[in-house]
């Protein structure tokens, strides 16, 4: 079981640094916007695998990496080398014994070990896809960046939903309204 959990936070962490050589269009949201997306302006996008819907904002690009569901920001300009995004995951558990308090141990003492100066900012009890969760904002460094993560997580008949918002710490404020607002889209389908 504890090899599910290491390849889920091996996968995301490997994606974290991978974006920042991507490159996304900008559908033409001026930096105005930049920290929130017009309802009217969002893309509906849907997952058979994990049985989920979300929305997210339409100048955002959308791909499926694996399990992984992601959604990355328009770049700034050219000097622009971190995309801030949002993915996410579902994995079916196997072990009858996983609740979400014995998930959450697993999965903080795997924050520690793969981000090796990761400082834990919050975590509290939460609700994420109508049911118990658990969120947390952390920080620490992974290639070049000084990143900053929030990240919720609850379990639903034996499956595992994880969200996750990385940002530059220094951006992190400036997106994390969109975040929330993609994270509270979330919907089962």
């Amino acid at each position: 079981m504890k090899k599910l959990f290491v390849v889920l936070f091996v996968l995301i962490g490997q994606f974290l640094v991978g974006c920042a050589n991507q490159k996304v269009e900008n559908f033409g949201i001026s930096s105005s916007n930049e920290g929130r997306f017009d309802k009217n302006q969002v893309k509906i996008y849907s997952d058979e695998d994990s049985g989920v819907e979300l929305e997210y904002p339409s100048n955002w690009d959308a791909r499926k990496v694996g399990l992984i569901s992601i959604f990355a920001s328009p770049r700034d300009g050219d000097d622009d080398t971190f995309q801030e995004n949002v993915n996410f995951m579902s994995q079916k558990i196997d072990d009858p014994e996983m609740d979400l308090e014995k998930y959450t141990v697993i999965a903080m003492n795997q924050l520690k070990s793969y981000i090796s100066d990761s400082v834990l900012l919050s975590s509290e009890k939460v609700k994420f896809l109508g049911n118990p969760a658990r969120q947390i904002v952390y920080e620490g460094t992974r290639g070049n960046f000084l990143l900053k993560w929030k990240q919720v997580w609850t379990i639903v008949d034996k499956k595992v939903f994880i969200a996750t918002f990385t940002a530059q710490k220094k951006t992190f404020d400036k997106y994390e309204k969109i975040a929330d607002a993609i994270f509270d889209s979330i919907r089962t389908k």
